[in-house]
């Protein structure tokens, strides 16, 4: 009977692991649907823009064509840059690029992300968390 609380106290154990694993898992998976809807978001917004872009550029053309000065053109470039980066936010490499300016900063500068003294996690159960070696100080 000696062996019944040390019984009890694995399967306790066994079910809070189980349950910080589906957390987990959870959390992993909430963070991939607000992933999916700030692209989606991103991409809506490139048409937005991309339709004003068309229009102003458009409108800017016509005013050259009127006032035979061109001045009016001169909105054209900076609506360039812009539409460039939407399509480049919406449809392009950026996020994989500020993904791996991210995980640089995290391997390279490891003393600006400590956490503070009073925390949750431990910091190797925070590096064992977000899945990184933890950098040397």
């Amino acid at each position: 009977m000696g062996n019944l609380p040390t019984k009890i106290d694995a399967a306790i154990d066994a079910r809070m692991a189980k349950m910080q694993d589906t957390q987990k898992a959870m959390m992993l998976r909430q963070r991939e649907i607000q992933m999916a809807m700030q692209m989606a978001k991103a991409r809506d917004n490139y048409k937005w823009f991309l339709s004003f872009a068309g229009t102003v550029s458009t409108l800017c053309v016509i005013g050259y064509y009127k006032l035979r000065r061109p001045t009016p053109l001169i909105p054209i470039l900076p609506l360039g840059f812009l539409t460039a980066f939407q399509y480049d936010m919406a449809y392009g490499t950026k996020l994989h690029r500020i993904r791996t300016e991210a995980d640089n900063l995290i391997a390279t500068h490891y003393g600006m992300f400590k956490l503070p003294q009073n925390r949750m996690v431990s910091e190797e159960e925070y590096w064992k968390l977000i899945g990184v070696e933890r950098p040397r100080e």
